[in-house]
């Protein structure tokens, strides 16, 4: 059950992170969500990192949480922004998701 992927929202989200999401971070793992979106999860040391993306509106909600500090983070995006973009890079960078 659920919604069905937007090809046109896929074909936006494999460009925006070509062009927006830096060779030497990690990887997320992505899925598709009920709501015909995806969800993107990194595991980052002890921090767990989520990002659900609406593929028609170009949104994204931004979630992390610290299992060590039990800090949580969560921020509303606008991904059709190359600023939020970055906004994602530099905290996926800071969390330790740059590969050496």
């Amino acid at each position: 059950q659920g919604k069905a992927l937007s090809p046109t929202g896929l074909d936006w989200l494999a460009k925006a992170f070509e062009s927006n999401y830096p060779d030497d971070l990690v990887l997320p793992c992505m899925y598709p969500t009920a709501d015909g979106g995806i969800q993107a999860e990194w595991t980052v040391a002890k921090i767990e990192i989520s990002l659900n993306i609406n593929l028609v509106d170009y949104k994204g909600v931004w979630h992390s949480l610290d299992m060590a500090t039990q800090d949580v983070l969560s921020k509303d995006l606008n991904l059709a922004n190359a600023g939020d973009w970055k906004w994602v890079s530099e905290s996926i960078r800071r969390s330790g998701g740059g590969m050496t």
